[in-house]
């Protein structure tokens, strides 16, 4: 009936949140709640056609999860990863790369939806990362197979960085990390999808209006989004590789001084030249101090 309620009251309390906040918009025309794309210039993760694949991140991660704590069908039942975690820049760049030349490699109609950038989560403990996702785990072990298939024959010339082989880095898993945080994969909830789940999420499909992450980057997104990587692996990370690619373009050359700068350099009064005068009385700071120049600038005793 029109009169029960729509949400319980802590549902109701985030909607308002997400109004209160800007992160949902009524629209006038349809009065649903958009939720806009967020576009960053500092992007961290460069997307392969992740539009080809269906998903609908933006709203199942950053809404329903994020804000009510819901795990989506889609997200228990159809999203699984395949995860290779690169070991430096170098590494990072070369993986976005084989992602997108996987289909000319094996024959494959499209690149398998994925995205390679930074892991910059606070559960992560390494700093890179490259993901293609799959709708089932048998997918998700074939497109490993290609993968490390792809990573034997292309990557010979790379050595172990930290005792680690790039391929010891491979692994299959199901749903996002932070799902997962939450309620094991392994519980029997991934694998039910009740009325009441199906009514839930019904209503917030009906209620928000958010856009798929169909859009291509542009190129000018990939160059701020590569800049951002070789920025943060440089100056966080410490990362040797990224000189390969841009020289010193993000080194700073800097004077550093001691002691010895102190005593020779040290100008007061204002006296362009090395002396120890005092403008106001002229005499040495110290009794007996000798002028280092074996000279006076005229103004006083020294």
């Amino acid at each position: 009936m029109w009169w029960k309620p729509y949400f319980t009251k802590s549902q109701h309390e985030t909607v308002q949140r997400l109004i209160d906040s800007g992160q949902a918009v009524p629209d006038t025309q349809t009065w649903r709640l958009k939720v806009p794309m967020q576009v960053n210039a500092k992007q961290i993760w460069l997307h392969t056609r992740i539009g080809t694949s269906g998903m609908n991140c933006n709203f199942w991660h950053h809404i329903l999860f994020k804000f009510f704590r819901f795990i989506p069908q889609h997200c228990r039942m159809m999203c699984w990863k395949v995860v290779c975690r690169p070991r430096n820049f170098k590494e990072l760049i070369r993986i976005h790369n084989l992602q997108w030349a996987l289909p000319y490699f094996y024959d494959l109609s499209s690149p398998i939806p994925g995205k390679a950038g930074l892991d910059l989560r606070e559960s992560s403990v390494e700093p890179y990362a490259a993901f293609w996702y799959c709708k089932s785990l048998e997918e998700a072990l074939e497109v490993k197979s290609i993968v490390k298939d792809a990573l034997k024959k292309h990557w010979q010339d790379y050595p172990k960085v930290r005792g680690k082989d790039i391929l010891d880095t491979l692994i299959a898993k199901k749903a996002c990390t932070e799902m997962e945080a939450v309620k094991p994969t392994t519980d029997p909830y991934w694998q039910t999808y009740s009325p009441a789940d199906l009514e839930f999420e019904t209503r917030m499909n009906q209620i928000f209006d958010v856009p798929h992450d169909d859009s291509s980057q542009p190129f000018w997104m990939w160059q701020q989004t590569i800049s951002q990587w070789a920025k943060h692996a440089h100056g966080i990370l410490g990362d040797e590789t990224v000189a390969e690619f841009y020289g010193d373009h993000f080194s700073t050359t800097i004077t550093t001084y001691d002691e010895n700068d102190l005593a020779v350099k040290t100008v007061q009064g204002g006296h362009e030249n090395d002396c120890y005068c005092n403008e106001e009385n002229h005499a040495a700071p110290d009794v007996g101090a000798q002028h280092p120049s074996g000279t006076c600038c005229g103004a006083g005793e020294c």
